[in-house]
C-alpha cells in the first residue's frame, strides 16, 4: 500500500453502502456481475470492471462516480485494484454533478479546477491517497482511469473509498 500526504485519523467512508442512482460509470464489461457500486458495498470479492471495448475505442479512459448525498469535506482516498489496475488515475470532485461532467476523456486539462489527487506510473493495487487540505463541499466524487496495466482489459476496481466527514460536522 502506498500513502501519500498526512494521517487519516477519525475520517469515515462516506460513499459506503452507496449504491443505485448514486454510483454511476462507463459501461461495464459484465452488466450482470461487475457493477460499478460493488465499488461501495464493503465486499472483499466483488467489483467494478469497466468494458474493454469502450477503453479501447476511447485511448484507455474510464470512470466510476458516487454521489455522496449531501456536502463533505473530503480527506482521503483507499482504492484496492483487481489485476486490471489504473496506471494513471485522478480523482475528481465537486458540489454539483454537472460539474464532472466536463471530466473529458481526452484533454488532461478539462475539468482540472475540480482535481484533487491523482497517481502516475502506478504499479500497485492498493492505495491510500490523503490530501494536504480538505475538499470542502463536496458531493459528487470521480476516478478517472487514464491509462490501464493493459488495454485489453479496461481496469477493474474492488473497492474505492471516500474519507472525510458531512460538512459542518467536525472531525472526532
Amino acid at each position: 500500500t502506498h500513502t501519500h500526504a498526512h494521517s487519516m485519523a477519525d475520517a469515515i467512508n462516506l460513499a459506503a453502502g452507496a449504491c443505485g442512482d448514486r454510483v454511476t460509470s462507463t459501461p461495464a464489461g459484465n452488466p450482470a456481475s461487475c457493477v460499478a457500486e460493488y465499488c461501495f458495498d464493503g465486499q472483499p470479492n466483488t467489483r467494478f470492471s469497466s468494458d474493454p471495448a469502450f477503453h479501447t475505442s476511447r485511448g484507455g479512459f474510464g470512470w466510476v462516480q458516487v454521489d455522496l448525498g449531501q456536502p463533505c469535506n473530503l480527506t482521503a482516498f483507499r482504492v484496492r485494484f483487481e489485476a486490471a489496475y489504473g496506471v494513471d488515475f485522478q480523482i475528481f470532485a465537486a458540489s454539483e454533478a454537472e460539474s464532472l461532467g466536463v471530466v473529458c476523456y481526452e484533454d488532461n486539462t478539462v475539468g482540472s479546477e475540480w482535481l484533487i489527487a491523482q497517481v502516475w506510473n502506478n504499479r500497485s493495487l492498493s492505495w491510500e491517497i490523503n490530501l494536504d487540505e480538505p475538499a470542502e463541499g463536496c458531493r459528487f466524487v470521480r476516478i478517472v482511469n487514464r491509462k490501464g496495466c493493459n488495454r485489453d482489459w479496461g481496469f477493474s476496481i474492488f473497492d474505492f473509498e471516500v474519507l472525510g466527514h458531512p460538512a459542518g460536522l467536525p472531525p472526532k
